[in-house]
């Protein structure tokens, strides 16, 4: 299935972490906590790690807006699966 193998879901996960990239520590946990942003951004990456599960790129990426967002166990484990990929 093509649309599985797509990459437009990782957009919105860059797009989210771009968003944050020059805000506070706080002021990104406020972004993230908006209501749909942090689980759109979930979403956009579980989708395209489960399309291309051998990239350590996905959990990094991943790994870098649940820090933002202050999900830190969540950061630390997909930081982990990148580690190993």
């Amino acid at each position: 299935d093509a649309s599985a193998q797509s990459l437009a879901p990782e957009l919105v996960g860059y797009a989210h972490i771009h968003l944050t990239e020059d805000l506070s520590s706080s002021e990104s946990k406020a972004y993230y906590a908006q209501p749909g942003v942090w689980e759109e951004t979930q979403k956009a990456y579980e989708h395209v790690m489960k399309a291309y599960p051998k990239g350590a790129v996905w959990p990094l990426n991943y790994g870098l807006a649940a820090y933002d967002a202050g999900y830190n166990n969540k950061a630390g484990e997909l930081f982990n699966r990148a580690a190993e990929a």
